[in-house]
């Protein structure tokens, strides 16, 4: 439906690992098609948010401790990947 639609990026929102390990077999030849978990576009999110937070308050993460809770999982870990290296320092 998504493809049909002209999304490239589908998300599965509550659907969990399991399911979408099957999909991605069965997607993996779909041209410009690719399926997110919702935990991973929740990570995004709340990434584009921190960074466009700091834009707008004219502050540098460089210069900042970020807090993370809940670190060890699938959003969380998304979250440190991304400011494991832009932040001052990170709390998990």
């Amino acid at each position: 439906m998504a493809r049909r639609d002209g999304c490239s990026v589908a998300s599965l929102g509550g659907f969990g690992s399991v399911m979408m390990h099957g999909l991605r077999k069965k997607t993996s030849g779909v041209p410009g098609m690719r399926l997110t978990s919702g935990s991973l576009l929740t990570s995004a999110l709340i990434v584009k948010s921190i960074v466009g937070l700091a834009v707008r308050g004219g502050f540098e993460l460089e210069n900042k401790a970020i807090g993370i809770v809940g670190a060890s999982g699938e959003i969380g870990n998304g979250c440190v990947k991304y400011f494991g290296n832009k932040a001052g320092s990170l709390h998990l």
